[in-house]
């Protein structure tokens, strides 16, 4: 196994960090701003607030959230597992929740336009993701948290709960840059964001919006480069060995 130090992990981690965080913040202003903000009932002036809150559910749960629950263990290596256990649980059930908002936003905004339901690619897509998901969290649950698994059958299990998590995790990213582009493609037939064609917005909601989609490829690449070497695993702590 190649060893790679940890300073390198810990400075993956800043910039994993400050990308996610800059990818919230950014996002939350950018779709609280356009077109009216975020709106439950999509009626009035505004025609994006489901899809601004789509948008931002997605963005926080399935690919903020998500990605820190997978290096929740990395994350917090050198305290007590319980509390990396802890962690890696609450941010995935976050997630969750927010992606049944997410989906729950989506359909809302299709039955106020009067629109057909889940008929393109990224529609199929998200739910597929969102299938694999829970199904992944789910399993985690019960092989990982109740304890009511052998500790033999976990082990054997674990590489490939790693292995699904990734990928998963992956697709997502892919998928949430995909929505933001046919969002984009969408919104510019809204007059206050058909500058955006020329990067001419006065209140430069244009480069906000390359920012974040930016900011969720950097946050995704450096997550899955902090995830996936072998030398960064978690180890027992001290007092665990004892």
């Amino acid at each position: 196994m190649i060893k790679l130090p940890f300073i390198y992990f810990d400075l993956i981690l800043v910039l994993n960090q400050l990308s996610g965080f800059f990818l919230v913040g950014i996002a939350g202003f950018f779709f609280n701003t356009l077109d009216k903000g975020f709106q439950w009932s999509g009626n009035g002036e505004g025609n994006f607030g489901n899809l601004n809150l789509h948008a931002m559910f997605m963005t926080s749960g399935l690919v903020f959230l998500q990605g820190e629950a997978l290096v929740a263990y990395r994350m917090y290596r050198r305290d007590a597992k319980l509390i990396s256990k802890f962690m890696h649980f609450i941010l995935h059930s976050l997630a969750v929740a927010l992606a049944g908002l997410g989906l729950y936003s989506a359909i809302r905004h299709k039955e106020t336009h009067n629109l057909h339901q889940f008929q393109t690619f990224h529609s199929w897509l998200g739910l597929t993701i969102l299938g694999a998901y829970v199904t992944q969290y789910a399993f985690g649950l019960i092989n990982f948290g109740l304890g009511i698994i052998p500790v033999k059958t976990r082990a054997s299990f674990l590489p490939l709960h790693r292995i699904f998590g990734c990928i998963i995790f992956g697709v997502t990213s892919a998928q949430a840059l995909i929505g933001q582009i046919s969002f984009s493609n969408f919104a510019v037939s809204r007059p206050e964001f058909e500058c955006y064609k020329s990067l001419s917005c006065s209140n430069h909601l244009d480069w906000v919006y390359n920012g974040q989609m930016i900011s969720l490829v950097v946050y995704s690449i450096s997550l899955l480069v902090l995830v996936t070497p072998n030398a960064w695993k978690r180890t027992k702590t001290i007092d665990e060995m004892e």
